[in-house]
Order: C-alpha cells, then sequence, then structure tokens
C-alpha cells in the first residue's frame, strides 16, 4: 500500500469515526429522554411502595414462576384469580389477604393506574426519541454523501458537479428493512418491551414485598438498559446511514467498485477483519453481507475504487463546455470551502414562505405604511446585530424590499455582510411566488463570504420563518436570518449551526396549527401563535431559534 493509499484510507476511517461521535452526542439526548422518564416514574411508585419496609411473601424466584401462569403477567386481577386457585401456602394466602383487604384497595388501583401510565409514558419517549434521531438522520445523510465526493474529489483533483442529495432518497434509506424492520420500528419495538418489562417488574415488586427504594432501583436498572439498548441502534442505523449515503456518493461519481475498511484493534470483529481489504461492486452491496454494518455497533466502513475508467468520466465532467477549462479541488481546499462552493453555492434550497396559498384579495399583500414608515418601525433594527452601521443596512433594505414588493404574492432578498453592512448579493427580480430562489449574485456572496453573511428578505403575508427558511440559513452558513413582514412584523432567526430539516419544521408548525384542547377548541387561536410555538418546541432538539423585534 502506498503513503498515498495510507492517507485516504486514514481519512475515510477518521470520517467514520466523527460519525460515531455524533451518534454518540445523539445518544447522549436520548439518555436524557430515558432518565427523565425513570426519574418521573419513580416519584409515582414511592407512595405505593412505602409500606413495604422488609422483605416477605414469596422470593423472587417464586414470583417469577408465578407470573409465568398468568397469560398477561402484568395483570393484577389476573394474579389475583391465579392466587385464589393457588394452593394455601402461608406466604400466599399472606399475599392474597393483602391484595384483597380493603385498605389496599386504594394502592392497588393506583398501580393499576400507573401499569396503563407507563404506557403513555413510553409512548411519549418513543416520540422523543424518534424526533431526536431523525434528526439526526437526516444531519448525517448529508454530512456523509457529501464529504465522501469531497474526499473523491480531492483524491482526483477534479471539482465536476453533482446531484444534491434528495430527500426522498434519505427517507428510502430510513424506511429501508435492511435487518427485517426499519429503524422506526426498531425504536417503537424497543420502547414498547420496556414498558412491558416495567409493568412486570412491579408486579414482582408487589409480590415479593419490595421497598419502594429497592423498587425505584429495579426502575433505574431497567430504564437504563432501555436507554442502553437505544445507543445500540443509533449506533448500527448511523453505520447503516453514512455507509448507504455513501454508496450513493460512489454511483453519483461513477465510481463502480469499493474497498472494506475495518477498523482494526482489540474491539474488531471477526468477520470485519476478514472482510477488510476486500474489493466489491458498488450494484452489489449487501448491508450484513458485505457493505457495513455487520453486527450491531459496526464501526467499519468503505472507501472508493477508483479505475481508470470512472477517473475519465469525473476529468471530462469537471470540464467546462465553453471555456474547454477543467475545474481542480486543490489539496489545500477545506471542506468548508468546497461546501460552500459546490454544494451551497449551486443549492436550489432558498428562502420559500408558505406554499399552497390561495389566490389573494386585492391589496391582501398591501405593506403597512403606518407602521413601516415610522421612527417606532426603524427602531426594531436597532441593536438587530450590536453594529449601528449593519443595523442601518438592514432597516434601509428592508425597507425597501417591502416597498418593492408592495401588493403582490413576491420576495425580495438581500445578502448583506455581517461586519460592513453591504450588499453582497441580491434577488430582487424573483417571480417565485413566497420564495427567492438564488441567482448567480446570491451564490457568489456565499461561496466568498462565508461566515459574514446576513440572509434578510420580505415575507407578503406576515408568516414567521418557515423550515426552508432555517434550513438555508444553516446550508449557507448565515451568521443571522431576518424577515422583514409586509404587517410590519419582524424576525431574526438562526439554527446554531445545527443542521434543521425543512420537513420536519414545517410538518411541526402544521400540527401545533391543529391541535386542539379537551373542549374542541384550538389550542393556539392564531396561525403564528402556533408558528412561533412549533419553533420554540423544536428548539432544544434542533438548535433553532427565532426573536420578534
Amino acid at each position: 500500500m502506498t503513503k498515498n493509499e495510507k492517507y485516504w484510507q486514514a481519512r475515510t476511517a477518521q470520517r467514520m469515526w466523527e460519525h460515531m461521535q455524533s451518534a454518540e452526542e445523539t445518544a447522549d439526548q436520548v439518555a436524557k429522554v430515558y432518565a427523565k422518564a425513570s426519574l418521573y416514574l419513580s416519584r409515582e411508585i414511592q407512595d405505593i411502595f412505602k409500606k413495604y419496609v422488609e422483605k416477605h411473601h414469596l422470593t423472587e424466584k417464586e414470583a417469577l414462576q408465578l407470573l409465568n401462569t398468568l397469560r398477561d403477567r402484568t395483570s393484577i386481577e389476573e394474579l389475583r384469580q391465579r392466587l385464589q386457585s393457588s394452593s394455601q401456602k402461608q406466604e400466599i394466602a399472606d399475599l392474597l389477604a393483602e391484595l384483597e383487604a380493603p385498605a389496599y384497595q386504594a394502592r392497588i388501583q393506583r398501580l393499576q393506574d400507573l401499569q396503563t401510565q407507563i404506557d403513555l409514558v413510553m409512548q411519549q419517549v418513543y416520540k422523543q426519541e424518534q424526533a431526536i434521531t431523525t434528526a439526526h438522520y437526516i444531519q448525517l445523510a448529508e454530512e456523509a454523501y457529501n464529504r465522501s465526493i469531497f474526499d473523491i474529489q480531492q483524491r482526483t483533483g477534479f471539482g465536476f458537479s453533482f446531484s444534491h442529495i434528495d430527500q426522498k432518497q434519505v427517507d428510502k434509506v430510513l424506511k429501508s428493512k435492511w435487518s427485517g424492520m426499519n429503524y422506526s420500528e426498531r425504536v417503537w419495538r424497543n420502547t414498547r418491551a420496556l414498558a412491558q418489562e416495567v409493568k412486570e417488574a412491579l408486579l414482582v415488586n408487589l409480590i415479593t414485598g419490595r421497598t419502594e427504594r429497592e423498587t425505584a432501583e429495579m426502575l433505574t436498572k431497567k430504564f437504563a438498559g432501555g436507554s442502553s439498548k437505544a445507543r445500540r441502534l443509533i449506533r448500527t442505523e448511523s453505520c447503516y446511514l453514512s455507509n448507504q449515503l455513501e454508496m450513493e456518493s460512489y454511483k453519483e461519481c461513477g465510481v463502480e467498485k469499493y474497498r472494506y475498511l475495518a477498523t482494526l484493534d482489540l474491539r474488531t470483529s471477526e468477520i470485519c477483519r476478514e472482510l477488510d481489504g476486500k474489493v466489491f461492486l458498488v450494484k452489489d452491496q449487501q448491508p450484513g453481507k458485505n457493505c457495513p454494518p455487520m453486527h450491531p455497533w459496526c464501526r467499519s466502513t468503505t472507501i472508493a475504487v477508483i479505475s481508470e475508467k470512472s477517473l475519465n468520466g469525473m476529468k471530462r465532467r469537471a470540464r467546462d463546455p465553453v471555456t474547454g477549462k477543467t475545474y481542480l479541488v486543490p489539496a489545500s481546499m477545506n471542506y468548508r470551502e468546497w461546501y460552500a462552493k459546490y454544494v451551497a453555492g449551486q443549492d436550489e434550497n432558498y428562502e420559500k414562505g408558505i406554499s399552497n396559498k390561495r389566490v389573494p384579495k386585492e391589496d391582501e399583500y398591501r405593506i403597512d405604511k403606518k407602521i413601516i414608515e415610522t421612527n417606532e418601525y426603524k427602531r426594531k433594527f436597532s441593536g438587530i446585530t450590536g453594529n449601528s452601521i449593519v443595523d442601518e443596512s438592514i432597516y434601509k433594505y428592508a425597507k425597501a424590499g417591502l416597498m418593492h414588493r408592495d401588493g403582490t404574492d413576491r420576495e425580495d432578498l438581500y445578502i448583506i455582510s455581517a461586519s460592513k453592512g453591504v450588499v453582497l448579493g441580491k434577488n430582487v427580480t424573483s417571480d417565485e411566488a413566497f420564495g427567492v430562489k438564488p441567482n448567480e449574485s446570491i451564490r457568489n456572496a456565499v461561496i466568498n463570504n462565508q461566515g459574514d453573511l446576513i440572509g434578510l428578505h420580505t415575507h407578503p403575508d406576515g408568516t414567521p420563518p418557515t423550515g426552508s427558511d432555517f434550513e438555508t440559513a444553516f446550508k449557507r452558513g448565515y451568521h443571522l436570518g431576518i424577515v422583514a413582514c409586509s404587517n410590519g412584523s419582524v424576525y431574526t432567526y438562526g439554527c446554531a449551526n445545527q443542521f434543521a430539516s425543512a420537513r420536519i419544521i414545517d410538518d411541526t408548525i402544521e400540527k401545533f396549527k391543529k391541535m386542539i384542547d379537551d373542549s374542541g377548541k384550538k389550542v393556539y387561536p392564531s396561525d403564528r401563535e402556533a408558528h412561533l410555538a412549533a419553533i420554540k418546541s423544536l428548539g432544544k432538539d434542533y438548535g433553532i431559534w427565532y426573536e420578534t423585534r
């Protein structure tokens, strides 16, 4: 193996290590969800079991044997019936008498209610775990795909254009039952199994007479086990997803073969050791057979085998048809620079308002000049960045964009320097309803001014920042995003260097709009209130934020 080959293999292994670190961070978030649920239930059981100050009744072995005779191992009523038909061993007689004693009925009822409550708690755990992991997988998918192409382009030196990863491709991978179930089904199975285990354990505690402290310790152990299973699933699914998206990158680059790369250390499995270095066809790749993951906790990955045929294809794609020059990717180019040029600079994602809008009424999108032409409106921009020159510039172009698009459903977009306040790029001629697609001016601004970008655009209908606004802010690396609305509302927003999927955000907004309370009334009286509440609810898990000026 040449020195150059060793370098690229080491770089590929490093990339997988970074993916696994991201998976660990996600698993830590999920672990907090399990810990919170465990703490809540521990508090609920204290009153139920606090009377049991010493062990009595049956041994744990006897308790489990008794539960095995039940059709429903969580049913207190079935347990009572079984005890009535059992031999009147003194311990059983004492237990039956206790269960039937009037003084214990309230306690038993609370335990039955808790059994039901456990199911509801675990449903919430499932929803939260799915939301957290889905966000991680979406971000990981794009990262794996783009970084793989970046490495291929740097290995070959050719900067050819390529198709961006599509959400449908990601969804297809996520829904794939590569090992019998997709990840969502596995999460549901694990949380449902944990609920069953906890309910059974509570019944054992009742039978054996454990103290509330012992019961709480049991609960903590059960949830720690559930959290560990979640971590294993996240690690394994992350390995699967990243490798599958790298396969997609190979197809996009015209690579026909890949080499299996195992992380060789004391923890490396025998099967991964055997596959290490072997070459397979991309079209024949199969997870668990010749493509990672081969097993739970798998850390293996692959590297593209670049043939003369695929190299020539990349070279042709890198050649400008007009000038005949070949676009090169120098070894000194880092990923952020490459991303700005080949991803963000050609991205079809754009600031986009609400979709499926009805045909507007006459004058529906007229700006409210009674607000926008006042000093009060101007003061909304004071201190927006901490630089008075930049603040003044933002105000100037926000007002100009609103005046320009007065009475229409069109939007203006300005890319403004966060340090100087000058306009770096703009699109004020977009004919897109409720959105602004990037033009050459915008692309050049994004490519050449990373870290110094403020994205300012208008909304004709007063809508707060949308899912596509947040996603675009991340992909273009906005220092700050700003929405100026025709009704005089001004919003700042951002995503804290964390990927925010437009689909997840917009779906959540729609759910909040439809929320109703027990009386059948809407939880949020207006769409705006629901919209902002949805963004706020996603803030912790997705790193998005907004401020009303």
